[in-house]
């Protein structure tokens, strides 16, 4: 058996997914309100024009929502990036007097920020 293969270059034409966002609920229910809507508005329009419509939908709302997500994803390590300084900060000056509060909260931060960065690690 032989298998072909085709490279293709991308170009503003071609589209790529994160699979990763086809499980979210919160996605799908995007989606879905999106077909619908533009179901409801091209209701006269011909199977094809609205397949088309609908794929154009689906690509459109799938930028957003994962536009969306990484900003959010962004925000949230640049905060937690803030907390550990300040947290780390906060110990050196407390003088070997460590407050356990500090500790554990830098520790919290700390296991917060692996998280988000073994979870990038799995999407990118």
């Amino acid at each position: 058996m032989v298998i072909k293969t085709v490279s293709t270059k991308r170009g503003p034409w071609s589209f790529k997914i994160n699979n990763s966002i086809l499980l979210e609920t919160e996605y799908q229910e995007k989606v879905k309100e999106a077909i619908r809507e533009i179901s409801n508005i091209n209701k006269d329009a011909n199977a094809n024009t609205l397949l088309e419509l609908i794929k154009g939908t689906i690509r459109n709302a799938s930028i957003k929502y994962s536009f969306e997500k990484r900003k959010k994803h962004n925000t949230r390590k640049y905060e937690l990036s803030n907390k550990i300084d300040k947290l780390q900060k906060d110990l050196e000056h407390s003088h070997g007097n460590s407050d356990i509060n500090i500790v554990t909260e830098l520790d919290n931060a700390k296991q917060q920020m692996t998280e988000i960065l073994e979870t990038e690690l799995k999407v990118y």
